[in-house]
């Protein structure tokens, strides 16, 4: 199970798999217009495209609420 959310109490897109969190970005990339290139970004979250904030996407039971 996974959970990707914009998570406004952090500022950041988590992604949650099986109760841990296994990655977090802050809302700040999301805003940045050039192209970010980074081999530790963890494409995961990036998925969902633009940050909107308290979005969730996949089951919130990976989260582990």
């Amino acid at each position: 199970m996974i959970c990707v959310h914009d998570n406004p109490a952090t500022m950041s897109r988590e992604c949650w798999q099986d109760g841990k969190l296994i990655c977090a970005l802050s809302a700040e990339m999301f805003f940045v217009r050039e192209h970010i290139s980074s081999p530790v970004v963890f494409m995961g979250v990036n998925l969902l495209g633009e940050w909107e904030e308290g979005q969730y996407f996949g089951d919130l039971k990976a989260k582990g609420e």
